[in-house]
């Protein structure tokens, strides 16, 4: 039981930290997706409403 133990509690320690670094960096990728998506709604809103104000400056 010894042996079996000190070979895998190494395999454990290494796999351990591996696995919590993957999740952090697919949270930090899906956070930074998230706040490429605002940007890009926020540019889109402001472009639209840039264009309706220029839209109603030509009409009047």
């Amino acid at each position: 039981m010894q042996g079996r133990r000190w070979h895998m509690e190494p395999n454990a320690a290494f796999c351990r930290p591996a696995l919590r670094g993957i999740r952090q960096q697919q949270a930090v990728m899906a956070a930074h997706a998230v706040t490429i998506q605002i940007a890009q709604k926020r540019a889109l809103l402001h472009h639209a409403f840039q264009s309706q104000s220029l839209l109603r400056r030509r009409l009047r």
